[in-house]
């Protein structure tokens, strides 16, 4: 029996791996296939594996970018060439790009084989644009997904977002929200803090995507009443611009680039009062990858992502969301918070990340969508 893993992004870690693990335990011949073009350091991927097929895809410099989606139609056309020749019995793929959907679906139509679609983003959804041209392209972008949709047997999302938004086009599939996971980490036995001074962490990429102005205005509230310091682990396009903004409103910045090791992020994480979860409000998103990070670190979170993580935080007292017109509130809130309010939050962030985002909720998860598609026994 053979099981097909398809990414077009090196999502192994985060996700097909232990969907791997399950599926061979269950007796079935695995082979992950990914492209062989690293979109995060835009170079293209050297590592070999015996259980990794690498797919040669055109590289690209912009993340939007008609060479971009050039790159992802030709992975989504050799991925269907692939399946072609292996014939596998389990296609479970992660979408997008969105004609991975299309050819997939193309795919079924023509073998008998079990179809899990993981949708891990909406394109053009999450890419904000006010270019009514372009505004066109992002709807034929859109249906070459929506119209799709209904060849899978399952259809996995990685927020409830997702789903009530997909919901018009999977109507009588099954459908199943599985939150991203990250390992249990041990954590630093106490946070390195002091109240005099509000210390936030920015992570990730510094893109066209995140509100500078909305973090840019927190900070300057707060500014009023305590000293900030803004830590960025990330970079990116906007990243001066983020910086330059902060320091203007008085505020200090620490800047480290990109880090990996989840240790060494820990250790500036430990410093830090909140992480920062935002982004521009026509972002379409229900959870981000950062606030995972912030999560499995203990450290709470200020958001604006709306629905599920809008939600968690609300429910369970891991920080404080924003918009608009809560800022100055929220700003007051955070320079008058004691300590030992600040440590009854981080505790619960831990809880929450154990218990919604740990690799046994995740498991558990697939295992109830394998088991009912009869996938296992």
């Amino acid at each position: 029996m053979k099981a097909a893993l398809i990414s077009c992004f090196d999502w192994y870690d985060m996700r097909l791996k232990h969907v791997e693990k399950i599926l061979k335990d269950g007796g079935y011949n695995v082979v992950y296939y990914t492209s062989n073009f690293d979109h995060r350091s835009k170079k293209k991927v050297c590592a070999e594996s015996n259980n990794i097929h690498y797919i040669d895809v055109p590289a690209y410099k912009k993340n939007i970018s008609i060479q971009r989606l050039v790159s992802h139609g030709v992975f989504a056309r050799l991925i269907y060439k692939e399946m072609m020749k292996e014939k596998p019995n389990i296609i479970y793929c992660l979408i997008p790009p969105n004609s991975l959907a299309s050819l997939m679906a193309r795919y079924k139509k023509l073998n008998k084989c079990a179809l899990l679609l993981d949708i891990i983003d909406l394109w053009p959804e999450s890419l904000p644009t006010k270019n009514m041209l372009l505004s066109r392209v992002y709807s034929l972008w859109k249906h070459l997904r929506d119209n799709n949709l209904q060849c899978a047997d399952y259809i996995i999302t990685e927020c409830n977002l997702y789903q009530e938004i997909l919901k018009l086009h999977v109507r009588n599939i099954k459908c199943k929200t599985i939150y991203l996971a990250k390992e249990c980490i041990p954590l630093l036995n106490m946070p390195d803090l002091s109240m005099d001074v509000i210390q936030l962490c920015y992570l990730g990429s510094v893109n066209n995507i995140i509100d500078i102005r909305k973090i840019v205005s927190l900070i300057s509230e707060i500014t009023r009443y305590k000293p900030v310091i803004l830590h960025i682990i990330g970079d990116g396009e906007k990243k001066d611009e983020l910086i330059n903004e902060v320091r203007n409103v008085g505020a200090r910045v620490e800047f480290y680039g990109m880090i990996f090791d989840i240790y060494k992020k820990q250790e500036i994480f430990s410093k830090c009062h909140f992480g920062l979860n935002i982004m521009k409000d026509t972002v379409c998103v229900g959870l981000t990858t950062k606030s995972i990070d912030y999560l499995q670190a203990g450290l709470p979170i200020i958001n604006n992502i709306k629905y599920d993580t809008e939600n968690i935080v609300k429910q369970y007292n891991i920080g404080y969301n924003i918009t608009n017109k809560n800022i100055e509130r929220i700003a007051t809130i955070i320079s008058s918070i004691s300590i030992s309010e600040f440590l009854n939050m981080r505790e619960n962030t831990i809880n929450v990340f154990n218990s919604i985002f740990s690799i046994n909720n995740l498991n558990k998860g697939l295992l109830e969508v394998f088991r009912e598609l009869q996938i296992l026994h």
